[in-house]
C-alpha cells in the first residue's frame, strides 16, 4: 500500500476534487493535528484487516489529508516525511497499530461530513 501513497502525494499538484469539508478557516495547528489524523486513517484502512473502507471514503479522506497539506504549504517531501513516514513507522513497528487506530477511521469520516464534506461526490465506483 506504500505505492497507494506514494501516487496519492504525487497528485498534489493536481486541483482539489469537492467533497471535502472547507478547513481554510483552521489554524495551521488544528489543520496539521487533522492531516495527521487523516494520514494514520488512511495508512490504518488501507494495511489493517477489517478496517477497509470504500472507494468513495478513501477518496474522500485523502482528498481532504491532499487540501490541508496544500493549504500548509507543503511540499511533497515534507509531507512524507512529516506524515506518512511516522505513520507507517507505526504501522511497522507498533503491533496495536491496527488495534488502536482503525476503529477511529469512520468516526473521522463523520467528524469530516459533520464539518460539511460529502461522500456522495465521489460515489460513482464505490
Amino acid at each position: 500500500m506504500r505505492i497507494a501513497s506514494a501516487l496519492v502525494l504525487a497528485s498534489l499538484s493536481l486541483p482539489v476534487l469537492a467533497g471535502p469539508p472547507s478547513t481554510a478557516e483552521l489554524d495551521p495547528r488544528a489543520a496539521s493535528t487533522l492531516l495527521t489524523r487523516l494520514v494514520i486513517a488512511n495508512v490504518a484502512s488501507s494495511n489493517c484487516a477489517g478496517y477497509e473502507v470504500s472507494n468513495s471514503q478513501w477518496k474522500f479522506i485523502t482528498d481532504t489529508a491532499d487540501q490541508l497539506a496544500n493549504e500548509l504549504g507543503l511540499t511533497i517531501e515534507t509531507y512524507d516525511a512529516r506524515y506518512y513516514s511516522p505513520a507507517f513507522t507505526a504501522l511497522d513497528e507498533d503491533a496495536a497499530f491496527c488495534e488502536a487506530e482503525g476503529p477511529r477511521v469512520l468516526p473521522l469520516i463523520e467528524e469530516l461530513i459533520g464539518m460539511g464534506g460529502s461522500i456522495d461526490k465521489y460515489k460513482l465506483g464505490g
